[in-house]
């Protein structure tokens, strides 16, 4: 009994030096669009069809994730996976960026992700889900966003 009490006092008294920092409950999206870019702006697309040869061009904002207070600001560490499948499943594309860690001055409510990614020329005409997870590396919390798109032919 005395073992398993002193292991209690132990536990409670560790605990807060265990802390990966401060975490919110979880990722959430904020907002996502397709967007073209237009004298250097983003324009929010009213489509998500594209033609074989275009860049597929979106934006992401997250909430809820976690940070370490520093000396300098707040440090984030998120990794963004980007895949795209064509309708049967079949993998065409993957890029990761791992552990993207930044220290910032100040802490924003948000954070906001720039992607894009091209489609060959010779790319299957159809329907393509594109799936990205969004990885809180200090709070080990995940988000996975999906979106449909459709290729047409370049003419």
């Amino acid at each position: 009994m005395r073992r398993i009490l002193i292991f209690t006092l132990s536990l409670i008294l560790f605990l807060p030096f265990c802390s990966k920092g401060e975490s919110s409950s979880s990722l959430k999206l904020k907002d996502f669009y397709f967007y073209e870019e237009k004298d250097g702006k983003m324009v929010k697309r009213d489509s998500n069809v594209y033609k074989q040869g275009d860049v597929v061009n979106f934006y992401i904002e997250v909430e809820g994730f976690s940070y370490r207070k520093k000396e300098n600001g707040y440090e984030i560490k998120i990794a963004e996976i980007l895949r795209v499948y064509t309708s049967e499943g079949e993998l065409v594309h993957q890029r990761e960026v791992v552990n993207a860690t930044e220290v910032l001055k100040e802490l924003p409510p948000y954070l906001g992700f720039k992607t894009k990614f091209g489609i060959s020329p010779g790319a299957r005409i159809g329907a393509y889900k594109v799936i990205v997870d969004i990885l809180d590396g200090i709070g080990g919390n995940k988000l996975r966003i999906e979106r449909n798109i459709r290729v047409k032919g370049a003419i």
